[in-house]
């Protein structure tokens, strides 16, 4: 897997905040909850929604466009949203120097 930096720092990140880059050729979501940053595919399984337009609900974000539910954690779907497949997660942590939020991809 390869390291990507997000040019995002933790400290610019609230809580539940939303927000996508690219990394290796896919657009990658962050999010924080409770302090801890996580990183899964934007794109929904159902019909291809930027997840970084949803919203989180407790530990599942939400995408906009028929309300597709993704663990923060781990991107499984939601039972309840059987339109919808799991999508990637990915291991994120902030820099300890610069704060940075760094994804591996």
């Amino acid at each position: 897997m390869a390291k990507y930096n997000t040019g995002i720092r933790i400290s610019e990140l609230k809580d539940g905040e939303l927000r996508a880059f690219e990394a290796g050729g896919k657009r990658i979501l962050i999010t924080l909850k409770e302090g801890t940053p996580y990183a899964l595919d934007d794109k929904c399984t159902h019909e291809g929604g930027s997840l970084s337009e949803g919203y989180v609900d407790g530990c599942e974000v939400i995408c906009p466009l028929h309300a597709a539910a993704f663990d923060i954690k781990t991107g499984k779907a939601n039972d309840n949203t059987h339109w919808a497949t799991d999508i990637g997660s990915y291991a994120a942590y902030a820099d300890a120097s610069s704060g940075e939020i760094i994804v591996e991809v």
